[in-house]
């Protein structure tokens, strides 16, 4: 059988979305929290001569103003076929899909740039589009007097962490209350600092009992915790190791206050053993924690920045934005005199003037940012 090949040609009619470099990096900027968008501009200002902070938002407005870039983002210049940052996100909300900023853009740096754009005519940058009056938001910082105290993100603490580790080792309810007590008293450092006599007496248990429970607790996580002094939280730490551990044992039990660098040859000679062991067992040593309950210390804690606060104001509610801690950006003038200076090379002006549109478009990416969480906050507070 012969099989004949044919040439054909057929006319198909589609739609195809075409992301502009500012959506696609809007799009990147909208899923990150508040230290994700502090770390990004961090970045940027490292990587982009063109970027400064700002003393104020008028400054960042005037800024863009005076830059002139090959293609116009502004809503009432848009090109055929491009789509705003709002109708992508109803977009993807009508289909049932979710932003997590891992679609394709992963890294500021993969956008393409603006010369790869044909077709574009240059043209101010306009200011950008306002929201909505329908919507009640305030740009602003939220009221000192109506400021709410931030909440302080849950961190377990050392006593709930021994006392969790005594509930599953013991079911003796004697032995619970013992070392209840007895973690009570355990300094934030991991340390028993109240003598184990006198907590003895005040339970009214007898003192071996006493002694097994704190040993119990000794055997805790994180390792060393529950000692009475720096030798025995080392020791229990050594635990572990073993054969490993003799000499440095030898050596936290006699010779702690000599164990220094410039005494470990007359240490060798002193106990009968080799350099390289008293190194060895040294830098064993040097590897304990000597305050192994600070890995729980409360001032760990780190604090939940909200994005938006929300102010009931008489009879309705305001939605501010919280952005104290992000700095104004504006686009850099030092480099004016290069770009017109006619000793400059094309590639300086060129990189330059790249560098410049980036920055525009960054600072533009990042209003246009704020004014999407204040919409979706506000459209939150309606709702409810």
């Amino acid at each position: 059988m012969a099989f004949e090949q044919r040439l054909s040609q057929s006319l198909k009619l589609s739609q195809k979305l075409v992301m502009t470099p500012q959506l696609q990096l809007a799009i990147k900027l909208l899923p990150m929290n508040l230290m994700q968008i502090k770390e990004a501009i961090n970045n940027e200002l490292a990587e982009n001569p063109m970027l400064e902070e700002v003393d104020e938002a008028a400054d960042t407005e005037k800024s863009l103003q005076n830059v002139t870039m090959e293609e116009d983002f502004t809503p009432n210049n848009k090109n055929d076929g491009d789509i705003e940052l709002e109708d992508f996100i109803q977009s993807k909300l009508d289909d049932g899909d979710h932003l997590d900023g891992n679609d394709s853009f992963n890294e500021l740096s993969d956008f393409p740039q603006a010369d790869n754009i044909k077709g574009k005519k240059e043209e101010e940058i306009q200011d950008f589009p306002q929201i909505s009056n329908d919507y009640k938001i305030d740009n602003r910082a939220a009221p000192m007097e109506d400021e709410f105290e931030r909440p302080i993100a849950y961190m377990e603490t050392l006593q709930d962490h021994l006392l969790e580790q005594l509930t599953m080792m013991s079911k003796d309810e004697i032995t619970k209350d013992i070392g209840t007590e007895i973690i009570g008293e355990i300094n934030d450092e991991g340390y028993l600092e109240t003598p184990l006599e006198e907590i003895t007496e005040r339970i009214n248990q007898p003192p071996g009992k006493v002694l097994n429970v704190l040993k119990l607790i000794q055997t805790f996580d994180p390792s060393g915790i529950g000692a009475r002094n720096l030798q025995e939280c080392f020791l229990l730490q050594l635990e572990p190791y073993h054969d490993m551990a003799e000499l440095a044992s030898v050596l936290i039990s006699n010779y702690l206050e000599e164990l220094s660098p410039k005494n470990l040859k007359k240490l060798a000679s002193t106990l009968e053993c080799d350099m390289d062991e008293i190194v060895e067992a040294f830098n064993l040593i040097k590897s304990l924690d000597p305050k192994p309950g600070l890995s729980y210390s409360a001032e760990n804690i780190d604090y939940i920045t909200p994005e938006v606060t929300v102010v009931r104001n008489q009879d309705d509610f305001v939605v501010y934005l919280n952005n104290d801690d992000l700095p104004f950006l504006g686009v850099s003038d030092n480099y004016n005199g290069v770009l017109e200076s006619k000793s400059a090379t094309k590639l300086e002006k060129e990189f330059l003037q790249e560098k410049r549109k980036e920055a525009s478009w960054f600072i533009k990416c990042i209003e246009q940012r704020k004014n999407t969480v204040l919409m979706v906050a506000q459209s939150i507070v309606d709702y409810q």
